[in-house]
C-alpha cells in the first residue's frame, strides 16, 4: 500500500488553504468592483455562486448564519412571488427581477465569504481588499466624480481602507486620528452624514479607552444606552453646527431649508421616506423584485411627500425614483421592502440585532475597532437613509465584520493600564 508523506501532505494542505484564500480575496475584490456582465449580473457575484459550497458552510455555521440564510432565500422566493402577483396590474421585467434579487443576496454572499476568509486571512486584509474593490469600482465609474467625489465615489472606500490600516496597528490612537482625519475632510468635502459618523465613531473609542472607576465589566446593555446618547448629543450638536454655519454655508443653506419644511434635517433631507410609508400603506405586501411602479404608485408617493411640505412635482419622483425600471425609495429598508415584501423585513431584524449585539459586545470588552464601528453605524445609516443599490455590499461586509471570529484586541495604552492596576 501506498502512503503520501507527511511533508507531502503538509504541502497539499498549504497549497490548498492558500488557493481558498487567493479566491475568497478575489471574490470579495470582485464583488466590491462591481465589474457587470449584462442584465445587471456582475463577475464577483458569478464567482460567488460558483464557490457557494465553500462559503456557505461557514456561514450556516452559527445559528445567527442559519436564520440569516434561511430568511434571505424566503425573501428571494417571495420577490418572485410578488412579482407574479403584481404581474396583473403593473408591468415587469425579468432582468430587473434577477439584477434585483442578485443585489439583495450579495448581502449575505458578502457576509458569508468574509467569514469563510477570516480563516486564513486577518480582518484588516479582508477590509483592505474590499475596500481595493469599491475604489475599482468609483475609477470605473467618472459619472460619480462629478459632483461631489468623496460623498458619492471615494469616501467610504478610502474610508474602509484607511481603517483597515489602522486595524492593522492595533492601536486605539491610529484609529482615532484616522477618524479625526476622515471627520474634517468630510466638512470640507460638504458631507454631513459621513461627518456626523465619523465624529460618533472617534467618541464611541475615546469613551471605549477612558478609565473605568471599578474592573467591573459594563453589561451590553449599559454600553447601547451609552452609544445610543453619544449619537443623539452628535445629532443635536451637529444640527446646531449646521444651522449656525459653522460647518459649511452650503450645507447652512440645506439644512435651514430643511429644518423649516419638516421640522427636521432627516425628514426634511429624505422626503423618500414620506413616500415609502404611503405606499406601505397603499400596498403593505410590497410589490415584487421585478415590478415596475404604475401611474398610481406614482401619485401615492407623490401625496406622501407633499404631507411634510415636500413639492414632489419636478421631476425627480417620475425620473430618479420611479425610473423606467425600478423602485427607487432612497432607504435600503424602503427599497428592499418594496421588492421582497415582509420576509425581508425579519432577514434585516436578525441582521441588525447581529451587528448591533457584536458592537455592544465588543465595547463592553473594550476590544471594538474602528472599522467594525464604522461598517455598523454607517450599515445603520443606510438603513433609513441610502438605496440598496448603493448600500447592499457595503452591508454584507458590516454584517461579516459581526459574524467573525474575535476582533484583534489593542494594544492598552498606559492611562488605561494604570487604570486597571487602581
Amino acid at each position: 500500500m501506498m502512503t503520501v508523506a507527511p511533508q507531502t501532505s503538509r504541502l497539499h494542505r498549504t497549497f490548498f488553504t492558500d488557493a481558498e484564500a487567493a479566491l475568497a480575496l478575489l471574490t470579495l475584490f470582485l464583488i466590491g468592483a462591481r465589474i457587470f456582465v449584462g442584465s445587471g449580473v456582475s463577475v464577483g457575484q458569478v464567482l460567488a455562486l460558483v464557490l457557494l459550497p465553500l462559503w456557505v458552510p461557514r456561514l450556516v455555521a452559527s445559528r445567527a448564519g442559519l436564520w440569516l440564510a434561511i430568511t434571505a432565500a424566503v425573501s428571494a422566493v417571495s420577490g418572485v412571488w410578488l412579482t407574479a402577483v403584481a404581474a396583473q396590474d403593473h408591468d415587469t421585467s425579468q432582468s430587473t427581477l434577477i439584477a434585483t434579487t442578485l443585489l439583495f443576496l450579495s448581502v449575505p454572499m458578502v457576509a458569508g465569504i468574509v467569514v469563510w476568509a477570516q480563516r486564513f486571512v486577518p480582518l484588516w486584509t479582508i477590509g483592505f481588499t474590499y475596500g481595493l474593490g469599491m475604489v475599482a469600482a468609483a475609477v470605473m465609474r467618472p459619472s460619480t466624480f462629478a459632483e461631489n467625489p468623496w460623498k458619492f465615489a471615494i469616501g467610504l472606500p478610502v474610508a474602509v481602507i484607511v481603517l483597515s490600516l489602522t486595524l492593522r496597528s492595533r492601536r486605539r490612537l491610529s484609529d482615532m486620528l484616522a477618524l479625526g482625519a476622515l471627520a474634517l475632510v468630510s466638512v470640507a468635502m460638504d458631507s454631513r452624514a459621513f461627518f456626523g459618523v465619523f465624529t460618533i465613531v472617534l467618541l464611541l473609542l475615546v469613551w471605549q479607552a477612558m478609565p473605568r472607576i471599578s474592573n467591573k465589566r459594563m453589561s451590553a446593555a449599559k454600553v447601547l444606552v451609552w452609544a445610543a446618547a453619544i449619537g443623539v448629543t452628535v445629532y443635536v450638536i451637529g444640527t446646531s453646527l449646521l444651522v449656525e454655519g459653522y460647518l459649511g454655508e452650503d450645507a447652512q443653506a440645506r439644512s435651514v431649508e430643511q429644518q423649516e419644511r419638516a421640522g427636521s434635517i432627516l425628514v426634511g433631507g429624505r422626503p423618500e421616506l414620506a413616500a415609502t410609508a404611503a405606499l406601505f400603506l397603499s400596498r403593505p405586501l410590497g410589490f415584487g423584485a421585478g415590478t415596475i411602479a404604475s401611474p398610481s404608485d406614482i401619485l401615492v408617493a407623490k401625496s406622501g411627500m407633499q404631507v411634510i411640505n415636500y413639492d414632489p412635482n419636478n421631476g425627480y419622483v417620475e425620473n430618479f425614483m420611479f425610473g423606467p425600471t425600478k423602485f427607487e425609495l432612497h432607504s435600503m429598508t424602503g427599497d428592499l421592502w418594496a421588492y421582497f415584501g415582509w420576509p425581508v423585513l425579519i432577514f434585516l431584524v436578525i441582521a441588525v440585532v447581529v451587528m448591533v449585539r457584536r458592537v455592544a459586545v465588543e465595547l463592553a470588552r473594550g476590544t471594538a475597532t474602528a472599522l467594525l464601528l464604522f461598517a455598523v453605524i454607517i450599515t445603520a445609516w443606510n438603513l433609513f437613509f441610502n438605496p440598496i443599490y448603493s448600500s447592499a455590499p457595503f452591508f454584507g461586509l458590516a454584517l461579516g465584520l459581526a459574524l467573525a471570529g474575535p476582533h484583534l484586541r489593542f494594544e492598552e495604552s498606559p492611562w488605561r493600564e494604570k487604570s486597571l492596576r487602581r
